[in-house]
């Protein structure tokens, strides 16, 4: 397949073409090979090396301290002759690639404020911050539909439950995107073609599957794709994620199901032909079992190759991947046209991000564009939209809340990962805000193992007698991350029927806040009260409580999802 290096995305000039076609000209089988792979680069000297030993084309670091970022960047860069792409997961905010950058939004949560300038705002912040510290390529916005309450994987990373939403919303990211790179060129990536959020699973953990039919695809997913595309989005990031109706449609009813990732029916075909794309695909981490379920990973690796990926997320061992690659040419399982085609895609995509010619920062430049990061006017915008989008899904008449009337008030924590839930900056940082509040705020004692039905139902009902007249008021928080971990992410509890579940919820007053999903009122519909906050920071956890006690109102707005499909709430 022909790339065409003057046309969207890469849109170079003639001294951009002429680089690109220089620069593959003078590359050996070894260094073609190495553009191919993205490693997850630590911020250390190992990371450095290995990236600068296989020559490859790209890194997705981890995000540490800002300045930590930005040295390790300028490391890889001076390690390599031709400069590489570095990458980061800038779904929320500046966050994304450094761990002092400002928490935004995550993609929900502006939908829930009703305005689109909302991820415009987010896209800016994450590009300004982004640049600041080095970062080329965002691996956002986030291109998935919200069909399924259930997808755990969608819900908040996603900008909705229709495809007109998530449309406006991740071309407005697109456009703040380009407003706020002030630091250099960044590369935004639409992501997880063909489309999470129809079924319940997740890729971290099984191969997914996208069940609609050619012509719901083409209404939906298709139509954000060719939107975003026609609006010159540089890559696509591509999920484990089967479309089994379009496999039919394009390969026969014979083809063999195959991830997206593996399947050219869907890359080749739906992708590149009828939607036209042009730019750089790159899979999702190579990692999960969505992949790497599918058979011998040198043989996936060669397949999703020529399936039609140019880049492959992460490494496993790193000289055994080159080499699965590095062979295949040298025997023909992948034509040397294949291989130069994506890596002329890679090139240009630099090209077209000048990398090739990015000037050096001298100290003064780079201490204005460290200054940015978590820059106060950032933080204000956060916890600007953590006000305008807390949403309040369901009311029995239980609110506000106040000490005047109900003192003592019992916080109850619930995670969906390990960890003291006492301890957890989100409950430390609840109580605090509870108790300036005038509160007498306790928590529910963990319960005691168990190892008989007799002391389980001991242990049980002791808890549930110790809850008797302990408090006047209650707020059972969570936050639940809803990625990589299960296939489906509902709320568990320390032990069942026991003084950690509402079981009160008929008698005092309780509200239940989510700081993560949305999706958590199928499971907590007894409560008084129930809010979605979306994300745990010290901004949405002021503008929930500022409404839990009456002082501001709930102006976010939910899509049906956050009613779990329920008919009757009881």
């Amino acid at each position: 397949m022909t790339v065409d290096l003057t046309a969207a995305p890469f849109s170079l000039d003639p001294d951009g073409v002429a680089w690109v076609q220089d620069t593959l000209g003078n590359l050996s089988l070894e260094a073609k090979v190495g553009q191919l792979f993205i490693a997850h680069g630590e911020l250390d000297d190992d990371s450095v090396d290995l990236v600068a030993r296989l020559k490859l084309g790209g890194v997705r670091l981890a995000a540490g301290p800002a300045r930590t970022v930005r040295n390790t960047v300028d490391r890889l860069k001076a390690a390599l002759s031709i400069p590489p792409l570095i990458a980061a997961n800038l779904e929320s905010g500046g966050d994304g690639a450094s761990s002092d950058g400002t928490a935004v939004a995550a993609p929900l949560q502006c939908v829930a404020t009703s305005d689109v300038d909302s991820a415009r705002l987010l896209g800016e912040i994450c590009a300004r911050e982004g640049t600041a510290v080095g970062c080329n390529w965002a691996f956002s916005p986030v291109a998935d539909i919200h069909f399924n309450w259930r997808n755990a994987v969608a819900s908040t990373r996603s900008f909705g439950a229709d495809a007109e939403t998530v449309l406006a919303y991740s071309r407005a990211f697109l456009e703040g995107a380009g407003q706020g790179a002030d630091f250099g060129r960044l590369a935004l990536t639409a992501k997880h073609f063909p489309g999470d959020g129809v079924d319940d699973r997740d890729q971290h953990v099984v191969t997914s599957v996208n069940t609609q039919t050619p012509a719901q695809w083409r209404a939906s997913f298709g139509k954000v794709y060719a939107g975003l595309i026609a609006d010159g989005i540089a890559t696509i990031m591509v999920g484990h994620i089967a479309l089994p109706a379009l496999t039919r449609e394009l390969a026969g009813e014979d083809a063999p199901i195959l991830p997206a990732t593996l399947a050219p029916e869907l890359l080749t075909g739906l992708l590149r032909g009828e939607l036209g794309f042009n730019g750089v695909t790159v899979t999702d981490a190579t990692h999960m079992v969505g992949f790497t379920s599918q058979g011998e990973r040198s043989a996936l690796l060669v397949d999703t190759v020529n399936a039609g990926c140019d880049m492959i997320l992460f490494l496993r061992d790193p000289d055994a991947d080159i080499a699965a690659i590095r062979d295949a040419v040298a025997e023909g399982r992948i034509s040397l046209e294949r291989l130069d085609e994506a890596v002329e895609r890679v090139l240009a995509l630099k090209a077209s991000l000048e990398l090739h010619c990015e000037p050096a920062l001298d100290a003064a430049q780079l201490e204005r564009q460290l200054a940015v990061v978590g820059a106060a006017a950032h933080t204000a915008i956060a916890a600007d939209l953590a006000g305008r989008s807390a949403t309040l899904v369901m009311d029995k008449g239980i609110l506000p809340l106040s000490p005047a009337t109900h003192p003592r008030l019992r916080l109850v924590p619930n995670y969906g990962y390990p960890g003291d839930p006492a301890r957890m900056p989100l409950t430390v940082m609840m109580r605090e805000a509870l108790e300036e509040e005038g509160f007498i705020v306790s928590l529910p004692a963990a319960m005691a193992r168990v190892s008989s039905i007799a002391e389980y139902i001991r242990v049980m009902n002791e808890g549930n007698l110790a809850v008797e007249g302990e408090f006047d008021a209650a707020v059972v928080i969570a936050q639940y991350p809803g990625i990589g971990g299960q296939a489906v992410q509902r709320l568990q509890w320390e032990n069942a029927m026991g003084p950690h579940v509402p079981w009160w919820a008929g008698r005092v007053p309780t509200t239940f806040v989510s700081f993560g999903l949305p999706n958590h009122l199928s499971d907590v519909p007894m409560v008084g009260a129930y809010v979605n906050a979306y994300v745990a920071s010290q901004q949405t956890v002021t503008a929930t409580v500022d409404r839990l006690r009456g002082r501001a109102a709930f102006t976010g707005t939910a899509n049906e999802n956050a009613l779990c499909g329920l008919t009757t709430i009881l």
